[in-house]
């Protein structure tokens, strides 16, 4: 009952029913969301339709977890070396997933 899940991974990896039926019985102390099956969460995710203490003991994030001065740090970084590579170095990117 004291367990707390936090989803800051990818969508989909947490079966969200699972996770509604278990904070209606208590089963989990609580969950903390920042990721969803389907991005925007759908009208009829069980997530959403939670009542009560059961409401109350979920938290929804809109997709923010990775934005922090470290990420954003290093998403600068990566980007201008591979500015560096492709303009200078004659390189391709380090990163193609583009």
């Amino acid at each position: 009952p004291g367990a707390v899940l936090i989803q800051a991974s990818r969508g989909g990896i947490v079966d969200e029913a699972a996770l509604a039926k278990h904070l209606q019985t208590g089963h989990i102390g609580g969950a903390a969301i920042d990721v969803y099956s389907n991005e925007p969460p759908a009208s009829d995710n069980p997530l959403l339709a939670l009542q009560g203490d059961a409401a109350r003991r979920l938290l929804f994030t809109p997709h923010i977890a990775g934005v922090t001065r470290q990420a954003t740090t290093f998403l600068c970084r990566s980007a201008w070396r591979n500015v560096e590579r492709v303009l200078i170095e004659n390189e391709p990117p380090l990163d193609r997933a583009y």
